[in-house]
């Protein structure tokens, strides 16, 4: 039976349905919770770690941290790690270990770690741009509209005792 296609009378909830890995789902905004087959990846329990400097992940304390997500009952951390670019169309990957990238052989001694602790891993790299949000690059196509809308006047506003109101 193809995927998405209908359940078998009386199988909900995790009971297999279609082939392989589908289960029989009904969701009221989905075709009326009418019962239907859905692709199912199985359950994770996880927690997120993320080094907040180069060798943050070769502390001592890693090691209690990992024993105590599987106290918890948690089956796979998400290992997550910067690396930077300069800009939105920069060609070019790098560490900063001046802001929070991991030291690549931290990293790995992690992911060695969880493993030795039973646990699944999910690498989740982040990749922002060194240029701040909302910035376009100067001389691109888009940071033309800005510098013209920047020349333009606009309305003030007043912040006093952390509150913002119009001036008068």
């Amino acid at each position: 039976m193809p995927a998405g296609g209908p359940c078998g009378s009386g199988t909900m909830g995790a009971a297999a349905c279609c082939d392989g890995p589908e289960a029989c789902v009904a969701d009221p905004l989905v075709a009326g919770a009418a019962p239907r087959c859905q692709w199912a990846f199985g359950t994770y329990r996880g927690m997120t770690l993320t080094p907040l400097s180069r060798y943050d992940l070769l502390s001592p304390g890693l090691d209690a941290s990992i024993k105590r997500m599987k106290s918890l009952s948690v089956d796979t951390v998400a290992l997550v790690f910067y690396h930077f670019q300069d800009n939105d169309t920069s060609t070019e990957i790098f560490l900063d270990y001046n802001r929070y990238s991991a030291d690549p052989t931290a990293l790995a001694a992690a992911v060695r770690l969880i493993h030795a602790n039973g646990l699944k891993v999910l690498l989740k790299p982040r990749i922002p741009t060194q240029q701040p949000p909302g910035r376009p690059a100067p001389g691109t196509a888009h940071a033309r509209p800005l510098a013209a809308a920047q020349a333009r006047p606009s309305a003030s506003v007043h912040v006093r005792a952390g509150r913002s109101k119009p001036p008068s």
